[in-house]
């Protein structure tokens, strides 16, 4: 219930791309059993250990904590499995993906920014009462999705590199400030996310039909929408590319329609 927008649970699987590397050729010449040992007790104190404090003291970002139910993650982000180096939590999907992005960044600050150390996750979203066992399943297929690309984020049925999803997410954000004020209508989005439904399966298809998307997509904002026309032309297109319509696009359609479901409609 604590979800903004659609009320709904992500439930969320990650871990450490590449450790079976690190650990054969990780540590070079200076390889050794105690080394070896010393890295594994230094990951697992991360995840066994300073998750915990994490989830306790860590702040959701400023405008998020404004919010309703805004503050620490504590109570809102629950860990099921942490230990090793993976991990396995719950919580409100727009909250848990958050908490990952400030997750892996702390992560990233206890590895010193190494390279080499880097993670990958999987985020499957359902109802609340959805069956645990089935969703750690689920949520690991995601995971396994995202590995393809790692280090990567996998959520909404869609995969983004991190650097890439800390963007998008941006843009996202300010795109739901734009519903809420109604200077575009929910329904006219999720027009936008029919239209990009349709794109994607053509593009796919490699069919010519693919570009219908353009005079549909002109036509329903200039209609709709008298002030912004640029900012959402730019959310979805890259103008310096010829209007390219972007990799990104559709999963921000989707990221918008789920955090402003509670928005009055159009």
């Amino acid at each position: 219930e604590e979800a903004q927008g659609y009320k709904r649970v992500a439930f969320l699987r990650a871990d450490v791309d590449n450790l079976g590397l690190i650990f054969r050729k990780g540590l070079g010449e200076d390889y050794s059993i105690s080394r070896v040992a010393t890295l594994s007790r230094m990951l697992d104190l991360f995840f066994s250990g300073y998750l915990n404090t994490f989830l306790e003291k860590e702040v959701i970002g400023e405008e998020e904590g404004k919010k309703e139910g805004g503050g620490s993650f504590k109570d809102r982000v629950y860990i099921l499995y942490a230990g090793g180096d993976d991990l396995f939590l719950i919580g409100p999907w727009d909250v848990l993906v958050e908490a990952i992005i400030y997750l892996r960044e702390r992560f990233k600050e206890y590895t010193c920014e190494n390279k080499v150390f880097d993670l990958s996750c999987g985020i499957f979203i359902e109802r609340g009462s959805y069956p645990i066992r089935l969703a750690g399943h689920f949520a690991g297929e995601e995971e396994k999705e995202a590995k393809e690309e790692k280090p990567a984020i996998r959520v909404l049925k869609e995969t983004l590199k991190w650097e890439q999803f800390k963007d998008v997410k941006k843009d996202c954000d300010e795109m739901v400030s734009f519903v809420e004020k109604r200077k575009i209508g929910r329904t006219l989005f999720y027009r936008f996310y029919q239209l990009l439904t349709d794109y994607k399966e053509k593009e796919k298809k490699n069919l010519s039909e693919m570009y219908r998307i353009y005079p549909l997509f002109f036509y329903y904002l200039n209609r709709n929408v008298k002030d912004g026309n640029e900012k959402i032309i730019q959310f979805f297109m890259n103008k310096e590319k010829n209007y390219e319509v972007r990799d990104e696009a559709y999963f921000k359609a989707k990221y918008v329609i789920m955090k402003t479901r509670e928005q009055e409609v159009r």
